[in-house]
Parts: structure tokens; sequence; C-alpha cells
């Protein structure tokens, strides 16, 4: 191997580390977002909810999907 080849072999590798670890950052970021929704709609009365359209037990799918159970 080249000493060109093994620089490019190695920044390949290190962008795939960082690719990874912006995924994983991404996705740490997205699920503290929904358990925030979660947290924020749980606190709400189920009068609260009722006018949102959302009942209590969706709220979980609500938060995940963004759509209630109902049609």
């Amino acid at each position: 191997m080249s000493s060109n080849s093994f620089a490019l072999a190695g920044s390949q590798s290190q962008s795939g580390v960082a690719g990874f670890l912006a995924g994983v950052v991404a996705r740490v970021r997205r699920a503290r977002e929904l358990s925030r929704a979660r947290a924020e709609l749980s606190r709400l009365s189920d009068h609260e909810l009722a006018d949102l359209g959302i009942a209590r037990g969706e709220i979980a799918h609500v938060v995940e999907t963004g759509r209630t159970l109902r049609r």
C-alpha cells in the first residue's frame, strides 16, 4: 500500500467514525426531544388534551408519529 493509499484509507475511517458519532448524537437529541414532548403533554389535564384532540393513552403515539390514533 502506498503512503497516499494509506492516507486516503485513514481519512475515510475518520470520517466514518465522525459520521457514526454524529448519528449517535442526533439519535440522543431526538430521544431527548421526544421525552420532553411526552412529559409536557403528560402534564396537561385530560380536558386540555381533549381540546387538542389527544387522549391520554395516545400521548406516546402522537409524539412518535405526530398523529392521533383516530382518523
